[in-house]
């Protein structure tokens, strides 16, 4: 990937895919990988015919064209895509229930170069996930979120970045406010 150095110029790139549908909500760069995430169900290169991948795409950088390898499936929208700080290891939350047909509710990590879902990782969301951080130690996700597992939590949790087990010693409810649209909630990490 070539270095950019000074202000970039007022013509925009022209050779990266294009979401045909729905709305883009989180996008994450690691190295020369964009993955973009959101509520759409189709994306095109910028020379080609649209293709049928919902939610979650990956495009090369240099080339800008997608990465027909990543292909997870999932059946929701995804709300928040975020790195591993090695980019060894990509996390989601969003909407859906099923990611790669394992059952994975509202958040999961996936491999990020095949898009294979990590079975070892368990961290059920009772609602919306939202937004996400990831630190080598922790994963942090906020959202709608009232429980992860079995575990109470208010609206933010810390879970294992390896198993999605929840921090017992990071309780940080979020309980006052009205929030947005009268619905409490985290958006942003």
């Amino acid at each position: 990937m070539t270095s950019h150095v000074g202000l970039a110029t007022d013509a925009p790139r022209l050779d990266t895919p294009r979401v045909e549908n729905g709305e883009i909500a989180d996008i994450e760069v690691v190295g020369d990988r964009v993955y973009l995430s959101g509520s759409f169900t189709s994306i095109r290169n910028s020379n080609g015919a649209p293709v049928a991948q919902p939610y979650l795409a990956a495009y090369d950088l240099d080339s800008g064209q997608m990465d027909m390898g990543f292909r997870p499936a999932l059946n929701g929208s995804v709300a928040a895509v975020e790195a591993s700080p090695n980019g060894a290891a990509l996390y989601i939350a969003g909407n859906f229930s099923s990611v790669n047909g394992s059952t994975k509710r509202k958040f999961a990590r996936i491999d990020p170069i095949s898009g294979a879902t990590v079975t070892t990782f368990t961290a059920h969301l009772d609602a919306r996930g939202t937004s996400l951080a990831v630190s080598d130690k922790w994963v942090y996700v906020g959202g709608l979120i009232a429980k992860v597992n079995s575990s109470s939590r208010g609206r933010l949790a810390a879970v294992s970045p390896t198993t999605g087990a929840v921090d017992t010693n990071f309780d940080l409810p979020v309980t006052e406010g009205i929030g947005s649209s009268g619905t409490l909630k985290v958006l942003q990490l």
